[in-house]
């Protein structure tokens, strides 16, 4: 699940496995550190070549987002499918948190999850979204969504100011302020304070 809603995590590993679809689910992993271990002889359910292919998306992938993905692929020479060497893995992602309010987010959805960080759909398809906050502007790109709600807080941005929207080019600017409603209806729906948004908007991008 680590790729279907990493927001969840504050870092994920995948030991002796691999990635379960050959789609673009993995760019779900823009502010989540991930890391796959594989030994070169573990070739059955394609676990070796899962792992190379996704380690080339990344690699390509690295060169355009220089700041972002936080993913590292590990190919071990000699290794099966057991007695990998990352048993101090554990140690090295305990330190970490999550990030619930990253200022960018790439949401490829895979039904039912109806949630990623600041974003939800109501009627979840097998659509993306790209989605940026920055400077009280949010801007989205969507394919194949109808419908959804971006949820902002001070996190994000500063309520005194008039916010922007741009979605698929098209521009608004609206005045938006906290409220206890919002507040308690996204607490209630994931159960999660660090989920919790202040206020909310409903966009209709269409497809």
């Amino acid at each position: 699940q680590g790729t279907r809603m990493p927001d969840g995590f504050a870092a994920i590993h995948s030991s002796a496995a691999a990635t379960t679809e050959y789609g673009d689910i993995y760019l779900n992993l823009r502010n989540t550190p991930f890391s796959l271990m594989v030994g070169e002889h573990d070739t059955a359910h394609e676990r070796l070549r899962r792992g190379k292919w996704l380690d080339e998306k990344f690699r390509k992938l690295k060169e355009v987002e220089t700041n972002d993905y936080p993913v590292t692929v590990a190919i071990m020479q000699g290794f099966g499918h057991g007695g990998l060497p990352d048993r101090d893995k554990l140690r090295d992602m305990l330190p970490l948190v999550r990030r619930p309010a990253p200022r960018r987010v790439t949401w490829v959805i895979t039904p039912p999850v109806s949630s990623m960080n600041w974003l939800r759909v109501p009627c979840p398809t097998n659509g993306r979204i790209d989605a940026e906050c920055l400077n009280n502007m949010v801007k989205i790109r969507t394919e194949r969504i109808d419908e959804l709600c971006v949820f902002l807080d001070e996190r994000l941005v500063d309520f005194s100011r008039p916010i922007t929207f741009e979605v698929n080019g098209k521009v608004c600017e609206e005045k938006m302020k906290p409220s206890l409603k919002t507040l308690c209806e996204t607490m209630a729906s994931r159960g999660d304070p660090e989920f919790a948004w202040s206020s909310g908007k409903i966009l209709k991008p269409g497809r």
